[in-house]
């Protein structure tokens, strides 16, 4: 982190630690850091995808983006984790969540 900021592939993201941060910032920041331990982030995940179900925005809104495009980056180092080790936190393939 640098200045209280996440930088990841060269952009400054403010990070939050609940989702309900989350939430409350994306209108404002248009970009934002979940920051979460990665054993939970398939039920972090889970709980923002149920949010946008009951929610007024639409796939079109900054928030929806914010979460729909998402990476996981550890956020010692900032490396991006690639989308299949995404997809089996978020049970995506055959067998259990790792």
């Amino acid at each position: 982190m640098a200045d209280g900021y996440v930088v990841a592939g060269g952009t400054r993201f403010a990070p939050v630690a609940r989702s309900a941060e989350f939430f409350a910032a994306v209108p404002a920041q248009q970009r934002i850091a979940l920051r979460l331990p990665t054993t939970e982030y398939g039920n972090v995940m889970g709980e923002l995808m149920r949010w946008f179900d009951a929610s007024e925005y639409d796939e079109a809104s900054p928030a929806y983006r914010a979460y729909r495009y998402a990476a996981l980056a550890c956020a010692g180092c900032g490396w991006e984790f690639p989308g299949s080790y995404t997809g089996s936190l978020l049970g995506m393939f055959a067998g259990a969540r790792v």
